[in-house]
Formats: C-alpha cells, sequence, structure tokens
C-alpha cells in the first residue's frame, strides 16, 4: 500500500481542548487554557463515543456567528479522527482531484449537491463516452476497537436509507451509483455497517445487489502538519 499522501491543508491554528458538554447538535461547550469557548461541530451524528464531557478535540482557529472555532478531529497523539463532514468533503474532492482515488480512474465530480426526488446527494459524477453517475458521502467516524472496525451510522438514520434507496434507483436506471463510506479513524482496518441501523445495513446489501457500489476512503488529520491524510483510497468494505 502507498504511503499517506497529504491531500488537503487547513489553513489556521490547531490547538486542543476538552469537551465539557454538548449545548446543540452543532455546538459544543470546550475548556482550554483556562478558558470556555464555544466550538462549532459540523457533523449530524451522535458521536457520543467522542463526543463527551473530558474527551479531548482538535479544534481549528476560525471564528463564526455561533462559535470561536471549528471542532475538527477527535485527538489521537500526533493524529486525530476527523469529524467535519465538510473538510472530509473537501478531502474526497481533492483526492478525486489529484488522481488518488483509483475506482474512479477516468471520472471526474461534474457538480456538487445532485437534486434527486426530494433529497440532495454530494457529487454528480463524469466518465468515459459521456457516461454519469451520482456519489453520496457518509460519515464512518464510529470506530470498535474489537475488530477494528470503522462503521455507519451511529445512530438509526432515515436520511441514510432514503440516500441508499435513491442511489439504487439511480443503478437500476443505468448511472454509475456509489457510496463512499469516508473512514477516518487511524487505526480502522475495514468498513461495516452498524448494528445501531440494521435497516440500513439490509438496504445497503439489497442496494449493492441492484448495482450499487460500496466504497471506503480512510484518512486522517495529521495534528503536526495540519493536513488531511490520505491512508487508503479502497479500504475493505465487509457487507455481512
Amino acid at each position: 500500500m502507498p504511503a499517506p499522501a497529504a491531500v488537503l491543508r487547513l489553513g489556521g491554528r490547531l490547538f486542543t481542548c476538552r469537551v465539557v458538554r454538548r449545548l446543540s447538535t452543532f455546538r459544543v461547550l470546550l475548556e482550554g487554557g483556562g478558558s470556555r469557548i464555544v466550538g462549532l461541530l459540523r457533523n449530524t451524528g451522535r458521536l457520543e463515543d467522542v463526543i463527551y464531557p473530558g474527551s479531548e478535540v482538535v479544534c481549528l482557529e476560525r471564528q463564526t456567528p455561533s462559535a470561536t472555532c471549528l471542532i475538527v478531529g477527535k485527538a489521537l497523539g500526533d493524529t486525530a479522527t476527523i469529524l467535519d463532514t465538510r473538510l472530509q468533503e473537501e478531502a474526497f474532492a481533492a483526492a478525486v482531484g489529484g488522481g488518488l482515488i483509483p475506482w474512479l480512474a477516468g471520472w471526474r465530480i461534474a457538480g456538487r449537491g445532485l437534486r434527486v426526488s426530494r433529497s440532495r446527494l454530494d457529487f454528480a459524477i463524469e466518465g468515459p463516452q459521456g457516461m454519469r453517475g451520482a456519489l453520496e458521502l457518509k460519515s464512518a467516524e464510529y470506530y470498535d476497537p474489537r475488530d477494528r472496525s470503522a462503521q455507519y451510522p451511529d445512530t438509526p438514520s432515515p436520511r441514510g436509507r432514503r440516500h441508499v434507496a435513491h442511489l439504487a434507483e439511480l443503478a437500476s436506471r443505468g448511472y454509475r451509483a456509489v457510496i463512499v463510506f469516508m473512514v477516518s479513524h487511524p487505526l480502522a482496518m475495514f468498513f461495516r455497517p452498524s448494528s445501531r441501523d440494521p435497516e440500513f445495513a439490509r438496504l445497503l446489501s439489497k442496494a449493492v445487489k441492484r448495482g450499487v457500489e460500496a466504497r471506503a476512503v480512510k484518512t486522517y488529520l495529521d495534528v503536526t502538519t495540519g493536513s488531511i491524510m490520505l491512508a487508503d483510497p479502497d479500504l475493505e468494505v465487509r457487507l455481512e
């Protein structure tokens, strides 16, 4: 396997804080350097295994209307699990643009925010001879140390099930349809659907049989350099 490659450099100062409590889905009260601040968490997951009182998180200095920093990851020494879904999306797009995703060779990102029925998928993609497709990213930040698996979702996800159904519909109409699980824990060895949403796992297996591709891409944050690293562009996916 090639050495990890830097695909996205974060602009701004990184620092660590400890979680005091989660104020809402997107706002977390933090403590560091003898003071308390509010961090913006751009992730709709429950994240109970990473965002809890006393857990150490990596923050990016960036003022927003509701917070004084972005919570970008869960600290793991000199690395971090990536929690910010927008940064995951930017890192994936950069990796595709740099030709670092082998299963997308010959394809490009043609647009973002593809409308399908009443949902929005992350990317429209185009391939050789005008082939078209859709690609949806899912943040698989949940990590089970017992088998070193990364998992999605960490709570029942009607939205995730709906996206899988839309991808299956597109695949049946001849489009390339891909769901990509963004694995962000440095120690994860493979991806599998979480038992926390058995219906999602069932729908995903059914969709794959109808032509949907289930892929996993492993990244992590190098805290020392402030870069998101691509560790494995085609991590193993286990559906059973």
